[in-house]
């Protein structure tokens, strides 16, 4: 059995409901260490088996409410 790519870039940033840690750093222009940091303590963290996703519409609440 093969496995095959995923094609997570179809989507802009913007658009998608779950990011992965990496994408995540890049829409909120840090690292992905604080990227990891502000996905806490927004309670944005969500995980499917072992793979581990950033919900960007909390992460935006959370964003707007500190600010």
């Amino acid at each position: 059995m093969w496995m095959h790519k995923r094609n997570e870039n179809t989507l802009p940033l913007e658009e998608r409901a779950l990011l992965n840690d990496t994408d995540l750093a890049q829409y909120l222009s840090t690292g992905r260490a604080t990227a990891r940091k502000i996905s806490e303590e927004a309670g944005a963290v969500v995980y499917f088996g072992r793979s581990k996703r950033n919900d960007r519409r909390k992460i935006d609440e959370y964003l707007k409410y500190l600010g």
